[in-house]
């Protein structure tokens, strides 16, 4: 859970919540406003989700296989898509290794707005 209220869903909790298995930490109000996004938004999602990995891709970052995004939803009904692993991400590119960090950088700030090893790619 985020300061501000929000959460964070992932292919496991999204499963588990669909499928009505109970979660260690309940959050019953934004789970039900969770799913409520999926149902109504499922297009869009998907949207971003492939604007992301075109992004990524443009920029020679390989995304993670098994769950490269999370949909970050807030408590006023909005949401995001959202890639938290970025910092690890390989990247697919003889370019230089200082031009290949800074791709990879600005397209973690892009991806990531909420994680904080952004600024510390190496």
């Amino acid at each position: 859970m985020e300061k501000d209220g929000s959460e964070l869903y992932g292919k496991t909790v999204g499963w588990s919540l669909a499928d009505s298995i109970d979660r260690d930490r309940p959050r019953p109000d934004i789970d039900q406003l969770f799913l409520e996004i999926m149902e109504r938004d499922s297009a869009a999602i998907k949207e971003e989700v492939r604007k992301h990995a075109a992004t990524a891709a443009a920029n020679s970052l390989e995304l993670a296989y098994d769950d490269p995004f999370e949909l970050h939803v807030r408590p006023d009904g909005t949401w995001g898509v959202v890639a938290l692993d970025l910092a690890k991400a390989k990247t697919n590119s003889d370019e230089a290794p200082e031009t290949l960090r800074q791709k990879k950088s600005a397209v973690c700030r892009q991806l990531s707005p909420l994680a904080t090893n952004c600024r510390t790619l190496s």
